[in-house]
């Protein structure tokens, strides 16, 4: 077993990082539909991240290895969020250039 394949918790060092490349990816694409750094973007993406399984098993795709990984992504993104926003006491500057909601 390479050191890639170690297993730290639940994930290996490899899926770790393929949660982290997705947590970046996730987070500059959400940015500007929910926004980044709130309470409300992240309640937004921890219920997205809750329902991101039962949505694809609705249409008819398997909720394996990707969506668990993106999931977590999503999530932890979300969880930072509340934490951040908590920490600052709300005093977050969001960019409303091309935000949705």
């Amino acid at each position: 077993m390479g050191l890639i394949e170690t297993k730290v918790g639940e994930f290996s060092i490899g899926e770790a990082f393929a949660v982290g490349l997705a947590k970046s990816l996730t987070e500059n694409m959400l940015s500007g539909f929910i926004g980044n750094g709130t309470y409300q973007s992240g309640m937004l993406k921890i219920a997205g991240a809750w329902g991101l399984p039962y949505i694809l098993r609705k249409v008819g795709m398997k909720s394996g290895k990707i969506t668990k990984i993106v999931a977590t992504a999503v999530v932890v993104d979300g969880v930072e969020d509340m934490i951040n926003n908590l920490f600052k006491g709300g005093a977050v500057q969001q960019e409303e250039s091309g935000m949705i909601i």
